[in-house]
């Protein structure tokens, strides 16, 4: 992965890409009037991704640092710090990201994020820019429900990446049993094109989320259906713990 000097050609665009699908697999761990997103401030939440083989892809941490809400609206400021299966950051510091809290409901900005991960490994003079990514996922949902598709563009260093997700649909609610313990949780599928800077994937994703935690388990499958990977909530704690 790139540390310094300068990116040319088809490194760059690997670096870009690379730098993209790991934004795109940050938890969009979601609560609120007890809704889908950790609110409690102080919290840290512990995932850890593998492949299928049973090898680590990456190391996640999810810190709550803020959390600014009154009366159901506001907004949660939070942190996610990655590290490779051998323990190694991914990034030079935590990327900081807000989450909008409105009457349970939480939205978060994808194309947004992607902008701090880009800053955050490449460095603020590269110029990167973006357009749409909200995504929202209701305090209410039930099977069957559908979530509004969410599409964006982030550009950097002139590249540009194309975001679609679409096909949201809430599959069913299911008590899993994690490393972290039991949860009630509700499964979300949708659909992901990533189309631009030398990338052009096609995946589908199966997330559970629980009320208060967020994102529980996360897994990812390529465009035949196999399950390529899985992140699996490990442990949590907060502020007094």
């Amino acid at each position: 992965m790139f540390i310094g000097g300068n990116l040319t050609g088809d490194k760059m665009k690997r670096t870009l890409a690379l730098l993209l699908g790991l934004m795109l697999f940050l938890p969009i761990s979601l609560r609120g009037q007890e809704s889908y997103f950790c609110n409690k401030e102080g919290c840290t939440l512990e995932y850890i991704r593998k492949y299928t083989d049973g090898d680590i892809k990456w190391y996640h941490t999810m810190k709550i640092i803020n959390v600014l809400v009154s009366e159901g609206k506001g907004t949660i400021v939070y942190s996610s710090e990655m590290k490779n299966g051998k323990g190694k950051p991914l990034f030079d510091s935590p990327v900081r990201m807000n989450a909008f809290v409105d009457g349970g409901d939480v939205t978060v900005n994808i194309a947004e994020s992607v902008k701090e991960i880009f800053i955050a490994k490449l460095g603020k003079k590269i110029g990167v820019s973006s357009i749409g990514g909200e995504s929202t996922i209701p305090s209410e949902m039930a099977p069957g429900d559908t979530l509004p598709d969410v599409s964006c563009s982030v550009s950097a260093m002139g590249l540009t990446m194309d975001i679609n997700v679409t096909g949201r649909t809430v599959l069913r609610t299911e008590t899993i049993i994690t490393p972290a313990g039991e949860f009630e949780c509700v499964v979300v599928r949708e659909k992901k094109s990533e189309v631009g800077m030398g990338r052009r994937r096609y995946t589908t994703a199966d997330t559970w989320y629980s009320r208060g935690f967020g994102m529980i388990r996360h897994d990812t499958y390529n465009k035949k259906g196999i399950l390529e990977t899985s992140e699996v909530l490990q442990s949590y704690k907060t502020a007094l713990q």
